[in-house]
């Protein structure tokens, strides 16, 4: 058990992922609640199959995003590998890797950003190496767990039309209850630090994901590191809040994911991944 609860079951496969998405989502705690649930889902689907760009392009389509060694997988118990060789007996330790999968299958257009976070895990020891995958349990995660299917829109991929309507309905979502951004509304499929003696599962839209182990020594369970101020603003040796220093020479908004600190420079990438807003909302093409 983790946290006092039990572990859970692996996530259905890519043909009962599929099915059990078009399942309703039944548990609203009243029929007030309940109805704005059926209306999300209508209005959800109304724009998947009628106001989102038909046939969708190649790139955020899911049958061509999500297949050969893209597709989702599930998740694996610790499971031995075949060692080609010899392993020495003295190497001991994890190399762990977080990547993007898939809970379900999405309804419409996807990107592979929007993908939730699993982590992949090698371990050595004794000459021996096992390997294991598991999902970053992340608030949003637990919550398409529960309603069965995915709540949660994916923002990168929409263009046009159906992005303030996708932003309509998932705040709709968020008024009546369904969502609450301040649990955590990221996937947590970025990357991994090692920091202050924890392992954590970053994305830029959430806090950190701290990843706590079983008793196997498995990284599997998550807690959304909410309690550490370090980790809500950043803070100077002093311990106060240094001003912000703004960057001008950037010509384009640009995916900026690495920070680089010498003895006197802070070095920031711009990296050739450009977003453009207004693109997605005019029609005109997608987010990057």
């Amino acid at each position: 058990p983790i946290n006092g609860k039990r572990e859970k079951a692996a996530p259905p496969s890519l043909e009962k992922a599929a099915h059990s998405a078009t399942q309703p989502y039944t548990r609203a705690s009243s029929s007030s609640s309940s109805l704005h649930v059926k209306l999300c889902n209508s209005l959800d689907n109304l724009i998947t199959n009628f106001v989102e760009r038909h046939p969708l392009r190649l790139s955020v389509n899911p049958k061509d995003v999500l297949a050969g060694n893209n597709a989702p997988i599930d998740e694996l118990p610790p499971t031995k590998c075949t060692v080609e060789g010899r392993l020495p007996s003295c190497l001991e330790g994890a190399y762990i890797l977080i990547g993007l999968n898939l809970q379900f299958i999405p309804k419409g257009a996807y990107h592979p950003f929007d993908g939730d976070g699993m982590l992949h895990a090698i371990r050595i020891s004794g000459g021996h190496a096992t390997f294991c995958s598991r999902f970053v349990r992340t608030n949003r995660f637990n919550k398409e767990e529960e309603a069965g299917m995915p709540i949660n829109r994916n923002f990168f991929a929409v263009e046009g039309t159906a992005t303030f309507g996708m932003f309509v309905v998932f705040a709709v979502r968020v008024l009546t209850s369904q969502i609450n951004p301040m649990n955590g509304v990221g996937l947590a499929n970025t990357s991994l630090a090692f920091f202050n003696n924890k392992l954590m599962a970053l994305e830029e839209l959430d806090l950190p994901y701290v990843v706590q182990r079983y008793r196997d020594g498995w990284p599997v369970g998550l807690w959304r590191e909410a309690e550490a101020e370090h980790d809500r603003s950043p803070q100077g040796v002093d311990g106060k809040k240094q001003p912000d220093v703004p960057i001008f020479s950037f010509r384009q908004p640009s995916f900026v994911h690495e920070l680089a600190i010498t003895e006197r420079y802070a070095i920031i990438p711009d990296t050739q991944i450009a977003m453009k807003p207004l693109a997605i909302f005019t029609g005109l093409g997608a987010l990057f």
